[in-house]
């Protein structure tokens, strides 16, 4: 049995749901018709998919609490790419289970009983809410890692350009001081390229980040108790 509620997220405000809805959990396989092991089969694999993706979500949640964006180059780096990693994964989970939804659609439009088609099409529909939900939280966090991929790359840029100009081992945290005294187009570059904030207001937004997927879970969590209570209902009629 596999509840989808993480220790991290559980604390999470938000309305509570319904006092029948039941836990989000794998199902026995039942082999009492091809329908019902197929059944079994699929909403497994779905709630699997559902269930690891919960997991690594609460592993974004952790690692946009942390303060390594502003440590050094380094851990920064190695933050970035933890991230970027969590959120493929997300992804794959995501297609994966939703192939899977696919299959118990398909596999509803089959049903020969009109309540068992109709508890099966609403537990497609919710496991796909699920996944969807996650979903975009990650594609929210695939932009805010494009977002700080752009920031290093215009640093870089930056580090050339004044580099060039002033000589290797400039220091980019003296540009503003330093650009009243250089020529026009070195300030022109400075101003327009370069994203002229510390690291620490990365480590702001990164929390920021952190606290809305927080938020967002309590949905998440009430599609996944409206799933359990539907695939409680189907199983029982296997």
């Amino acid at each position: 049995m596999f509840a989808l509620v993480l220790a991290i997220i559980t604390a999470v405000p938000g309305p509570s749901p319904t006092a029948s809805a039941e836990p989000l959990k794998t199902i026995v396989t039942v082999r009492s018709s091809p329908f019902c092991s197929e059944f079994a089969t699929h909403v497994n694999a779905a709630i699997d998919h559902a269930v690891r993706n919960d997991a690594t979500l609460g592993s974004v949640i952790l690692t946009l609490h942390s303060n390594d964006l502003a440590e050094n180059d380094l851990s920064r780096h190695n933050e970035i790419q933890r991230l970027e990693n969590l959120g493929d994964s997300i992804y794959r989970d995501y297609r994966k289970g939703l192939d899977e939804v696919g299959k118990l659609r398909d596999l509803a439009k089959t049903a020969s009983d009109e309540q068992e088609k109709t508890e099966l099409t609403a537990a497609a529909d919710a496991l796909g809410g699920v996944l969807y939900r996650q979903h975009l939280i990650q594609r929210d966090l695939d932009g805010f890692t494009a977002y700080l991929d752009m920031t290093d790359m215009q640093r870089e840029t930056n580090h050339v350009v004044l580099n060039r100009e002033f000589g290797p081992g400039y220091d980019m945290t003296d540009a503003w001081s330093d650009a009243l005294s250089t020529n026009y187009m070195v300030q022109q570059h400075i101003a327009e390229t370069s994203p002229m904030h510390p690291p620490e207001q990365d480590v702001e937004m990164a929390g920021n980040a952190s606290r809305d997927f927080e938020h967002r879970i309590p949905d998440i969590l009430r599609d996944e108790l409206t799933a359990g209570g539907h695939i409680t209902e189907v199983s029982d009629r296997c």
